[in-house]
Formats: C-alpha cells, structure tokens, sequence
C-alpha cells in the first residue's frame, strides 16, 4: 500500500542532520585549536565533504568514527559533541584536551567505545557515560579526574573494557 506521506521530509530531515553534525565537528575544531593540529587535512573547507576530513569516517553521510588521538588536540570538547548521535568510536586519547567530559556524550546512543585517556580533563566522571547503553569500550586514564565512579557506570551490561586510573 502506497504512503501518503511524501519523501521530501526524511530527505530534509537527513540533511539538516548531516549539516548539524559538520557543524558540530566545525566546533571541535575551533574549540581545540585545529589551526595548530599536528594533522588537520581536509578541515573546515567549504568545498570539502567532511566525511573526507582527516580523522573522520562516515557512514550513509553520518559521522561514525572519529580518529583524532595524538594529533595535537588543545582545548576543550564542545557541548555539541552529543550531536553526533550516530558516532560509533571516539578516540581522542593523548591529546591537550581539558576541562570537563561534557555529559551530553550520554546522548551518543551509538557509541561503543569512547578514548579519552592520556589528556588533562578535570572534573568527575559524568553519570551521563552510564546511559550509553551500547558503550564496552571505557578509556579515560591519565587525566585529572577525581570523585567517585558513577554507580550508573558500574550497572553497564555491554561494558567489557574500563580504564580509570590516574
């Protein structure tokens, strides 16, 4: 049976989705001074897809992956960062990134597995990295967290691998 509903919309939808998700890696680079990464091919130029940016990798037009661990990242995470709802692996370990892991990672549903050891971020580990139901893959030694682990964290069924230490 044919829908009445038409196409256009989804279409729209899925753009304005993949436009938010660039913008929102537009902001990492601003926020961790991408000017000065040791590699940063392809970024923030107009005319270049950003699924072809250095570091990036996508699938169906959506950010998947992001590959950026030691590239000279320093700053800090943009609160948009949980925009990016179909990222499946974050690495972003031996880096200068500081400041607090914002909790809006706990909106990436796809993530499974999240690195971001080896940096200088304070603060406490946020509850919100327990709501990550997909997650099994938890990195974030060496940094200069302090606090509790969140009880959230500890109840995680898919979570196989965590490192914490400082």
């Amino acid at each position: 049976r044919p829908s009445s509903k038409s196409p256009q919309p989804l279409l729209s939808e899925h753009v304005e989705m993949i436009e938010k998700e660039r913008e929102t890696l537009i902001k990492l680079f601003e926020s961790t001074r991408g000017e000065e990464w040791l590699v940063n091919t392809g970024w923030i130029k107009e005319d270049e897809n950003h699924c072809k940016w250095e570091g990036v990798s996508c699938k169906n037009g959506f950010v998947n992956k992001l590959t950026l661990e030691a590239k000279g990242l320093d700053g800090s995470i943009p609160t948009d960062v949980g925009m990016l709802s179909n990222l499946r692996y974050l690495y972003l370990a031996e880096n200068k990134i500081h400041g607090s892991i914002p909790t809006e990672i706990g909106m990436m549903e796809s993530l499974e597995i999240l690195e971001l050891n080896l940096n200088a971020f304070d603060g406490t580990i946020p509850t919100e990295v327990g709501m990550i139901k997909r997650l099994n893959y938890l990195s974030i030694y060496d940094n200069t967290l302090h606090g509790t682990i969140p009880t959230e964290v500890g109840m995680m069924s898919n979570l196989d691998f965590v490192s914490l230490s400082s």
